[in-house]
């Protein structure tokens, strides 16, 4: 669907299932191409998939979504932001561009999902900001390629982000990786992951966060020099 204002508008109890949806060139600046409020769950991920490329994508999904055994992928032509709504994530991959003034999210509950933040050309000052207590668990992924401060930034009142057995990437070539403003950061047996291009440190915490590594826990990152 293409040149809509609003090409797809999924409210509550409604449901999208297998298939494949694409959307081009919807929308006008503040504004979606599509709507996500209801249940979005396929059989499996490859079977449900929603792409959208439009003029603008700002909250293009409701507060405690869940996208179930789904690939979506959704791209924001003009550079806009995400509020921080809750999202869950079970056997899915979501992958998101052009959210250049940052991607919020209050509470972050990821089950063998990839979450991918791109960056389009102009400047992206944190790729994801988490704002609740969350779970990132069972070989999930999130892949900051995005931040020219900070890949990841996390800003929780009295929570945590517990990360357990899954992966932090980090190829988003700015100051910093992981960035802990405030509030717990706890990963057992899991990996962050960096590409050697950060100008500060791969990952660190301010006087009012922490981070904890439990179990077997991976640091992987190549030096820039011998």
């Amino acid at each position: 669907m293409t040149a809509f204002k609003v090409a797809l508008t999924a409210e509550k109890g409604s449901l999208i299932t297998d298939g494949t949806y694409t959307f081009k060139d919807n929308a006008v600046e503040d504004s979606h191409g599509i709507y996500l409020a209801g249940t979005v769950k396929g059989t499996s991920k490859d079977k449900l998939k929603i792409t959208a490329d439009d003029k603008c994508n700002t909250g293009f999904y409701a507060d405690g979504i869940t996208f179930e055994n789904a690939t979506i992928n959704v791209k924001s032509q003009i550079r806009t932001w995400f509020d921080a709504y809750d999202l869950t994530l079970k056997n899915s991959s979501l992958t998101v561009a052009g959210f250049g003034m940052s991607y919020y999210v209050n509470k972050l509950n990821m089950d063998n999902s990839e979450f991918v933040i791109n960056k389009i050309g102009w400047r992206h000052s944190t790729g994801l900001t988490i704002q609740g207590d969350s779970t990132v668990t069972n070989n999930s992924r999130i892949v900051a390629n995005a931040g020219s401060t900070a890949g990841i930034s996390v800003g929780i009142s009295n929570g945590k982000l517990a990360v357990t057995n899954s992966t932090l990437e980090f190829n988003n070539g700015g100051a910093g990786g992981l960035n802990v403003n405030s509030g717990k950061v706890i990963l057992t047996n899991s990996t962050i992951k960096g590409d050697g291009k950060n100008s500060g440190a791969l990952f660190g915490a301010q006087n009012s966060g922490s981070i904890e590594l439990k179990g077997d826990c991976l640091i992987d990152s190549p030096a820039n020099k011998n």
